[in-house]
């Protein structure tokens, strides 16, 4: 994305310089692109760092990559049991949307073939 934002910009110098008028208004320029580049940099580190962070958190493992005590077995399946809850609830509502869905295209077509029957 820097790399286009840098292009543009380089081309609208070229541009800028092939005009006759000299405006001095243009407020954009290569500190303007930095700027938008180390924000976009920042954001990246900042997600990446967020995630790293979650794995750490959910996987409910030591530095050595082992569940060492009987509560850390207990945390990591209480954990896992949750989400399973949430996964279960969460299928149970989606499919009870699509058949909601499913029922209103039924009953629409259905209207529709009485409508052109007549």
């Amino acid at each position: 994305v820097c790399k286009t934002e840098e292009t543009l910009l380089d081309n609208k110098d070229e541009e800028d310089d092939n005009d006759d008028d000299d405006d001095d208004d243009d407020t954009s320029g290569p500190d303007e692109v930095d700027d938008v580049c180390q924000t976009e940099e920042t954001l990246l580190d900042k997600r990446d760092e967020k995630d790293d962070n979650d794995d750490d958190y959910t996987t409910g493992l030591d530095q050595g990559g082992d569940l060492t005590s009987d509560d850390d077995w207990k945390t990591k399946t209480h954990q896992l049991e949750e989400s399973l809850d949430l996964m279960r609830r969460e299928f149970e509502e989606m499919e009870n949307y699509w058949e909601s869905k499913l029922q209103e295209e039924r009953s629409f077509y259905a209207e529709q073939l009485v409508i052109n029957d007549n």
